[in-house]
This record gives C-alpha cells, structure tokens and sequence, in this order.
C-alpha cells in the first residue's frame, strides 16, 4: 500500500480485475496492479504537517521498518494510519550520514521524542 500524490510511472495496468470488497460493482486493483483515484474535485482537508514534527525522533523499538522509494515524510505518515497496530513512525531523510533511502519506522507505541536534525516525526 502506498500513498503518493504523483501516479503513471509504470504506464496503465491491463489486470484490474478484483471487485472492491466494500462495493462489489466497482472495480479496485488486481494482481501487482491497483485502481488510481483523482481527488482534486473532492471537497476534503489537504494533507497537513501540522501533525508532524519536524527535527523530533521517537527512538526505540518499532514494529516495521520501511525503506521508502521517495523521500516524503507523508509517506510515512499514510503507512502508520493505514496499519491497525501503530501509534507513532519517524521518517529519516536519506543524506550522507544517513544513507541514500529515506527510512520509516512504525512503531505500536508513543516513546519519549528527542531532538535529532534529519527526522521528523508524528503521532497517529
């Protein structure tokens, strides 16, 4: 599952053929494909930092970790909302210190937050 505001890197997928499971007149993904949405017309809030803290760790043991493809705190974000078990994820910044891929860890508990320049943090 992935977030993302931008979509069309792999072209349009010919194997959408899965029924959604909450609307089974819809179709809503099929095998390595999934359907895209355009919610530019729909009346919702945008997405927020408001949420997030910038320069904030919560280090300690996480449930997941994600080696994200793009480097976007929202990204991190999204996959902590969409799992049932996590209550807070950092995100890492790729730079020279940290490595060339961003990192999210999800984590099933809210630790104590700590200053650190290439996280940013939040609580869901």
């Amino acid at each position: 599952c992935v977030c993302d505001n931008h979509y069309g890197k792999y072209g349009r997928a010919n194997n959408c053929n899965l029924k959604c499971k909450g609307d089974k007149s819809k179709i809503c993904g099929g095998a390595w494909a999934n359907s895209i949405y355009d919610i530019s017309q729909v009346n919702i809030k945008p997405i927020s930092y408001a949420k997030m803290k910038q320069h904030t760790d919560l280090p300690g043991e996480y449930i997941k970790k994600i080696e994200l493809s793009y480097p976007d705190p929202h990204l991190c974000k999204c996959a902590c909302e969409s799992n049932n078990r996590c209550k807070s994820w950092t995100y890492l910044k790729p730079s020279p210190l940290s490595g060339e891929r961003p990192i999210c860890w999800l984590r099933d508990y809210v630790p104590k937050a700590k200053n650190a320049k290439l996280y940013t943090s939040g609580v869901k």
